[in-house]
């Protein structure tokens, strides 16, 4: 798998944005860079502090700043309505917002530890997942970096797990069958589509398949 490749579709999925924004669950979690989080803004992981933020102006971040930018977050409203930018520049009487940022090799870094450990999961679920053709690996990759893996409490966005006739189908290389089961609720209908395509891709060029 093209791993750069796999990073510059995700990041067109998702974004990524330079500064810490809390995202739309109810949770409201410190996120940064693509879809990075960083817990909720009352017990950040201790990660965020090791984080290497610079400000705008002046240079390298200190602890102190970083956790200024936490109680700024923690005191922000969130939900559905909140995008990543309000919490850049929110409103005067509601709050200030967050002043650092984090260069973009440290949130590639993230992005490309993040892939890894989806990645590892899915070697877990499927043991022969690395003879899987390249666009069938890359949609499981954007399908459990999007969802996650455990089943929802909300049936209307179940993690990957809470796709029984998709995993099946995979488990058994029915790549077209895949490409039939695998659009999900919440995302573009280009991402959609796109994954879509990529199972049919791999229908064609898996030559173990059947015919």
């Amino acid at each position: 798998m093209n791993f750069d490749a796999v990073m510059a579709i995700v990041t067109g999925f998702e974004g990524d944005t330079e500064f810490m924004y809390r995202d739309t669950s109810d949770a409201g979690l410190i996120t940064i860079g693509v879809g990075h989080q960083l817990g909720p803004p009352s017990a950040p992981l201790p990660e965020i502090f090791q984080l290497k933020f610079v400000h705008d102006t002046h240079g390298a971040a200190t602890r102190q700043d970083v956790q200024a930018d936490i109680d700024a977050l923690a005191k922000l409203p969130h939900g559905a309505h909140y995008r990543a930018h309000y919490y850049k520049n929110p409103p005067t009487i509601v709050g200030s917002g967050v002043k650092l940022t984090l260069p973009t090799a440290e949130r590639r870094h993230l992005l490309r530890q993040d892939l890894k450990y989806f990645v590892d999961r899915l070697r877990m679920e499927f043991y022969r997942f690395d003879s899987f053709p390249e666009p069938a690996q890359e949609a499981l990759l954007d399908m459990a970096f999007n969802l996650g893996f455990e089943r929802a409490k909300h049936p209307k966005h179940p993690g990957l797990w809470g796709y029984p006739i998709l995993l099946r189908a995979v488990r058994e290389r029915r790549w077209t069958d895949a490409a039939a089961q695998c659009h999900r609720r919440g995302p573009s209908e280009g991402r959609n589509h796109w994954t879509e395509l990529q199972f049919k891709e791999a229908a064609r060029v898996d030559r173990s398949v059947i015919r």
